[in-house]
Order: structure tokens, then sequence, then C-alpha cells
């Protein structure tokens, strides 16, 4: 793995002609394997087009990294307001007896 995003789960490996001798490929794949059943994504870039077109390997990144961000706030969020809503459920009868008992 060339670079790694922990907290999105994205690993980044940058593929150079070494990537194609042998049985590198191989381990390579048998690596994303593991990784993807663990949940993480695999990028892999060629070395050429790292070289040629670095930008757009950079952007490719960056929009998968700041995407899953987003996604994990979004989800966290959503979490929040179930917690916040099944809280108010289970004091809701709590609030009426105390309403009740206090206009008595």
């Amino acid at each position: 793995m060339d670079f790694a995003f922990p907290d999105v789960r994205l690993a980044v490996e940058a593929d150079g002609a070494a990537y194609h001798e042998g049985d590198r490929r191989q381990r390579d794949q048998k690596r994303d394997w593991v990784l993807r059943r663990a949940g993480w994504t695999v990028q892999r870039f060629r070395g050429s087009t790292i070289h040629q077109k670095p930008g757009n390997c950079a952007y490719v990144v960056k929009r998968e990294v700041e995407g899953r961000r987003a996604w994990i706030a979004l989800r966290a969020r959503k979490e929040e307001l179930r917690r916040q809503a099944r809280r108010e459920a289970f004091l809701r009868p709590f609030r009426r007896v105390a309403r009740f008992l206090t206009r008595s």
C-alpha cells in the first residue's frame, strides 16, 4: 500500500513496471482481496498515468476521500437523530406524568 486513508478505509496503490513482473501481481491481488474483505477500497494507478497526469490521479483520490468523509458525517448525523428520537420517545410518558402531577 503506497498511501492509506484509514478514516475512510481507502488504499491507494501506485503500480510501477515491477508490478507486471513475476508473482507480484498475484500478491497484490491477494492483498487487495484481504483489504476489501476488511471493508477497504483499493484504487490503483499505473506509474505512467501518475507521471503523465498526476493532477487527474490526485483529483480522483481527493473526490473519493471527500465523498467518503461526507457520507460518514451524514451517517453520524442520522444516527444522532435516531438516538434523539429514541430518547424523546422514552421520556415522553414521564413528562406527561410530571405535567399531570404539577397541575394537581
